[in-house]
């Protein structure tokens, strides 16, 4: 928000001013998206396509990106993780993305 108040008092539009805060929001989300380890970028990048999945079948279309299986204690920390980072949201079961940028890492 700060980003976009600051443009706006430059004198940007307001749909330029959005469209410099989402490619602003992509470079941090790609910085911080690097920083993660390789099960938790494919947890991600198979969220970022199923949009809500059960552990299960987000392990599996994980396992698909990878080409390999994934122990279950290596993912469950992975996921926990991500969780705990307030990147993935787990409600009734099901997991997701909390902020939709993250799907820009497909």
């Amino acid at each position: 928000m700060s980003y976009y108040g600051n443009l706006r008092s430059l004198g940007y539009t307001h749909h330029r001013a959005q469209d410099e805060v989402t490619k602003i929001a992509r470079t941090i989300i790609l910085s911080e998206f690097s920083s993660l380890s390789e099960i938790q970028q494919v947890i991600i990048k198979a969220l970022s396509i199923m949009k809500q999945s059960r552990w299960r079948d987000l392990k599996k279309v994980s396992e698909g990106f990878l080409r390999r299986d994934i122990k279950d204690w290596t993912f469950n920390h992975a996921l926990k993780q991500l969780i705990n980072e307030r990147i993935i949201l787990k409600e009734n079961e099901k997991y997701s993305l909390i902020d939709p940028l993250y799907s820009i890492v497909q």
